[in-house]
């Protein structure tokens, strides 16, 4: 994949590549030093498959995990009054919400990118008892718009 890191002074650009040659595994980690800049405009990333990624005004100073196909951005946010509790957690995560929510896909994605759990929601408790304790992305995804939320397995 390809990575841009675009900020005021240019644009920053990684490639990243499973493996060098034979029996040589490359680390798919990519770390971006942003100079005097003190924040990021956006970060494209070009897929092998053609799937392109944009994520807006992302934070600094922190590891961003990217699935493909799941950029997200603050004009993608389609739940701005979404409540997940109780967070850290250790067996179900409640959703509050003025907005319906029955349609919603619920995934969740471990630190690695690895996605641990994926169905529609069937009501507003989700049992997560079968994860490991440890940091977790949820996404709700509805209508093509979509809802991040960060929550601790306890």
């Amino acid at each position: 994949a390809r990575v841009e890191v675009h900020s005021a002074s240019g644009v920053r650009i990684r490639d990243v590549r499973s493996g060098e040659g034979f029996e040589f595994m490359s680390t798919l980690n990519t770390h971006v030093g942003l100079g005097t800049d003190s924040s990021i405009e956006k970060i494209v990333i070009y897929w092998p498959s053609g799937t392109i990624d944009t994520i807006m005004n992302p934070n600094t100073k922190t590891t961003h995990v990217v699935v493909e196909g799941s950029s997200l951005s603050i004009a993608d946010e389609a739940l701005t009054d979404l409540i997940i509790f109780p967070n850290p957690t250790a067996s179900v995560i409640n959703f509050e919400s003025q907005n319906d929510l029955s349609d919603m896909i619920v995934t969740i994605f471990d630190t690695q990118g690895k996605r641990v759990f994926n169905e529609k929601l069937k009501s507003l408790t989700i049992d997560v008892t079968a994860l490991s304790s440890g940091p977790y992305i949820l996404r709700l995804e509805s209508d093509g718009k979509t809802t991040i939320r960060k929550f601790i397995k306890q």
